[in-house]
């Protein structure tokens, strides 16, 4: 099964941001990215993993302002 690897525009595209704040948080490690040379991915799974986080933190900080 092949793997399906994002380019920073489709990454900004699935999390409705600019392509530079992509590019931010795949570089400040906040979405984990995979090298090829000058080229820099993410796989499907690991913005996955970065969407999921991302929403626990907001559910529990909702609860926590209750």
């Amino acid at each position: 099964m092949e793997e399906k690897l994002l380019k920073g525009s489709e990454v900004a595209k699935i999390l409705h941001v600019s392509r530079s704040f992509a590019y931010l948080l795949m570089s400040r490690g906040d979405i984990q990215t995979v090298r090829f040379g000058n080229a820099v991915r993410v796989r499907f799974e690991d913005l996955e993993r970065y969407i999921r986080e991302r929403s626990i933190k907001k559910i529990k900080k909702f609860k926590d302002e209750s």
